[in-house]
């Protein structure tokens, strides 16, 4: 198996992973600040990882607007502007789960429509990203599944701290 079969599917379930932990949630779970915590709601760190997959495809792979600002999905889910993970910023995001577990597949099947039509060798390529040069491959394991994986498991960690089974398994 090569590095980008390899990437492409262990993408794959982290995204499964990240919807599985989303699926069950009330409205008030998804927006729950916890009291005394420095820590965002889930639903501002479920944008975030969304947008930053979003915008780091597009932006920094394609050099194309984000599916955020392109077909509107920041007017659809009302959220005014993308954030970094600030507490003004979290504190700020309400959003329709239906409609962000819509955006988070749409954001998914871009992904996957982006990374099928590289071969194994661009994952050795060298990208320009926010921190420098590096290999494309590392670029996506670092800015896409990594940084997720981390977001899921805050997620699953604040459903845990809830009373509620955090990881699906």
């Amino acid at each position: 198996m090569d590095a980008l079969s390899l990437f492409r599917y262990q993408l794959g379930q982290s995204h499964r992973i990240l919807d599985t932990v989303i699926r069950d949630l009330t409205d008030e779970e998804l927006h729950r600040k916890l009291p005394g915590s420095t820590i965002n709601p889930i639903a501002a760190i479920y944008v975030h990882l969304l947008t930053s997959e979003d915008n780091f495809i597009h932006t920094e792979c394609q050099e194309k607007p984000g599916i955020f600002e392109s077909e509107g999905w920041g007017e659809r889910l009302a959220v005014t502007r993308i954030g970094r993970q600030t507490a003004e910023w979290g504190g700020q995001v309400q959003i329709v789960k239906h409609l962000a577990r819509e955006y988070a597949h749409a954001v998914f099947d871009e992904t996957e429509a982006y990374l099928a039509l590289l071969q194994p060798s661009a994952f050795d390529q060298l990208v320009s990203t926010r921190l420098g040069e590096m290999p494309r491959g590392e670029a996506l394991a670092s800015f896409v599944l990594w940084h997720q994986m981390g977001h899921v498991g805050e997620m699953a960690a604040l459903k845990g701290v809830q009373g509620l089974q955090g990881w699906p398994f």
